[in-house]
């Protein structure tokens, strides 16, 4: 069968997702005819561009990639695409931010193939199955993992079988939802190499640290061992309760080979570890994987790590192998916001002692942030500037809480009348979903616009980083100002 990928994304330049690569590979393999149409392709604002005009990372020349850009309207290419290779399903990978323009696309694919038929796969889909179902321009959800799912419903179309037999794809019939059963967990051996064709060039592409890479994304584990509140992991975990294991780890031969692949295929020469913990491997498997990882691979790369996880030797091991930087979540400076709200338990004071570890061994960390929580105050915010102040990372970047369905912090969101129980959030660069009883709209996205001026400079200016939190002229100016002297 003819299968056309879609991933509707508009997050900008150099971000290919590591699942519809995977889902290409398995349907290739099965024998089926394969288009990619990734939207992250086009021109759109990309918050990345915006997160370094703000000083929250190193200004990096990428005009030479971004100027490949596509000028044309996706609407338009889709149709196009649609009326020459004219698939029979449209496969669509979505986040919740994506999911309204998503419908659109496929809106426009099926007045070119009134028969095309829609499977829906990615998080959105699966933490709000029933909900995506409702919508007309949906006809099937896979609700859970699609390696094997998507491979399967696409022989039963084409052998004339009913694609609701399919465990882990729910459908409609006769105005009802059929929900199948789910398949269990898949060991993530089994899972093919990433099929990177019908992607960009200049997607490969990305800043780190003032410098242009060309740079991959894998996976060496899947799934996530905290229950944050604002995150999908806990969700997903309840859902596939009883079906394996929901930590999974490549073995080391599987996932070297990979990298391996990668690497003489694509010519990638830095690479970016996925895993929602890395640090969250024992050290005896880090040690054996650094041996194999120096051998054969010998790139540069940068983990997501969790302080709870965190310690010297895994460190030391993991700077030895090649690591450049730790990219570590802080989230809020507030102990009572991410014990109350956020669901994390970690104190101020082992924040601070893990960043002040991964200094002590020479290594660069950035710090994540979020702003805009129920409940959060200005105070509180700056209590999260504070934090950030006393553990120096090279970069403290930050965005709005964007509320998921299905996660805790969702479901106090809706309980405290910050938005409608129906709520979808949409993609935004840098306007809050919702404010905070205690602030203003205006007053969340200034202190966005100047979190990263108020994390590096000295304390003096923060009466001109306050006038930068405005609008206006003077404000601009004084933010440009502030973030050319963070710059120098």
């Amino acid at each position: 069968m003819k299968i056309l990928l879609v991933y509707p994304s508009r997050v900008g330049r150099g971000n290919i997702p590591i699942n519809i690569p995977i889902l290409q590979a398995v349907l290739k393999q099965a024998g089926h005819e394969v288009q990619i149409f990734d939207t992250n392709s086009y021109r759109w604002p990309q918050w990345g561009l915006l997160q370094t005009k703000l000083g929250m990372f190193k200004k990096t020349d990428e005009d030479e990639y971004n100027k490949m850009l596509y000028e044309s309207d996706p609407f338009v290419d889709l149709e196009s695409i649609c009326k020459k290779f004219g698939p029979q399903i449209i496969a669509v990978s979505c986040l919740t931010t994506d999911f309204k323009f998503s419908m659109e696309l496929v809106q426009t694919a099926k007045r070119v193939i009134p028969s095309l038929v829609s499977l829906y796969g990615g998080i959105h889909p699966i933490i709000a199955t029933e909900a995506v179902l409702s919508h007309p321009e949906v006809d099937f959800v896979c609700t859970g993992e699609g390696e094997e799912a998507i491979v399967e419903f696409a022989e039963n179309l084409q052998c004339g079988k009913d694609p609701l037999l399919v465990r882990n794809v729910w459908g409609k019939r006769k105005g009802s939802v059929v929900k199948n059963p789910f398949r269990p967990l898949i060991p993530l051996d089994s899972v093919p190499f990433q099929d990177l064709s019908g992607f960009e060039e200049f997607h490969f592409y990305r800043p780190f640290d003032g410098k242009i890479y060309r740079m991959a994304n894998v996976e060496v584990s899947r799934g996530c061992f905290f229950p944050c509140s604002y995150c999908v992991n806990q969700t997903l975990k309840e859902k596939y309760n009883g079906l394996g294991k929901y930590h999974r780890i490549k073995s080391i031969d599987r996932a070297i080979a990979e990298l391996v692949f990668l690497k003489q295929k694509h010519g990638f020469e830095f690479i970016r570890f996925w895993d929602e913990d890395f640090t969250s491997h024992s050290l005896e498997f880090l040690k054996d994987f650094a041996v194999a990882y120096q051998e054969k691979i010998g790139l540069p790369f940068l983990i997501y790590a969790r302080c709870e996880s965190i310690t010297g030797e895994k460190v030391k091991v993991l700077k030895e192998m090649g690591c450049k930087t730790f990219a570590v979540g802080i989230e809020s400076g507030s102990e009572w916001m991410r014990k109350n709200v956020l669901n994390r338990y970690v104190s101020n004071d082992t924040i601070i002692e893990k960043f002040n570890l991964i200094h002590e061994h020479d290594m660069r960390v950035s710090a994540y942030n979020m702003i805009g929580y129920p409940f959060e105050t200005r105070k509180m915010i700056f209590e999260t500037i504070e934090l950030n102040r006393r553990c120096r990372p090279a970069t403290s970047s930050v965005v709005f809480l964007e509320p998921y369905p299905g996660t805790k912090i969702m479901e106090m969101l809706i309980q405290e009348r910050l938005i409608p129980p129906d709520y979808v959030a949409e993609y935004k660069i840098d306007e809050p979903h919702f404010t905070p009883k205690s602030l203003t709209k205006k007053e969340l996205s200034g202190l966005l616009r100047t979190f990263s001026l108020y994390t590096k400079l000295p304390k003096y200016t923060f009466p001109l980083i306050r006038i930068s939190e405005g609008s206006g002229i003077i404000s601009d100016l004084a933010r440009n100002f502030l973030v050319s002297i963070y710059a120098d």
